[in-house]
């Protein structure tokens, strides 16, 4: 396990505990071309700069500062978008899914359309503010509409009408339990 969480650059201490189920986001390859496959997480190795993204690739600690600055100013708990963008990316912005999401906060191509339409303006899910402000945008709509913060959080990873409809997937319920428990570590 510690060599995983080196590996990953994340403290097995801080954000691993027995029986937790482990997702390792894969790292952003600047110097290559190509893309590799880790799990559901595809990281692009395109070039900082390079029409596949809008800006070079922050580092973890300023798209965590990024996070926290962004939920602070729309009025969302920074722990809570913290979380939401660990366990989607673990603070790195050049990834994209195996399904589409795009990005530090992993927000799919129609979810980010609908969050620029909420604030005005049009939004590059491949820029890192741009990334941020959709999902930030995204969990506080979320907040306006779910009952609680967990059915926010599922909403984010499963879609609201899906959770309101189906109710929460085993894997949903997983990803909540994983959130909640970020935000304790963040």
């Amino acid at each position: 396990m510690a060599a995983i969480a080196k590996a990953s650059g994340i403290s097995p201490s801080s954000f691993l505990q027995i029986g937790q189920r482990l997702t390792i986001p894969t790292r952003t390859d600047r110097g290559d071309s190509g893309s590799t496959t880790s799990g559901t997480t595809t990281t692009t190795g395109a070039a900082p700069g390079s029409s596949e993204w809008a800006d070079t690739m922050p580092s973890r600690s300023e798209i965590r500062d990024l996070i926290s600055a962004t939920a602070s100013a729309y009025g969302v708990d920074p722990r809570l978008a913290l979380a939401i963008g660990w366990q989607e990316s673990g603070w790195q912005q050049g990834v994209t899914s195996s399904v589409g999401a795009v990005g530090a906060m992993q927000v799919m191509p129609q979810s980010g359309e609908w969050a620029g339409s909420l604030i005005g303006r049009t939004l590059n899910l491949r820029d890192a503010h741009d990334n941020v402000t959709a999902g930030v945008v995204i969990i506080r709509q979320l907040t306006a509409m779910a009952k609680d913060r967990d059915e926010v959080i599922a909403a984010y990873y499963q879609g609201l009408g899906s959770v309101q409809e189906r109710g929460w997937y085993s894997d949903t319920r997983q990803y909540v339990a994983n959130v909640n428990y970020f935000m304790t570590r963040v």
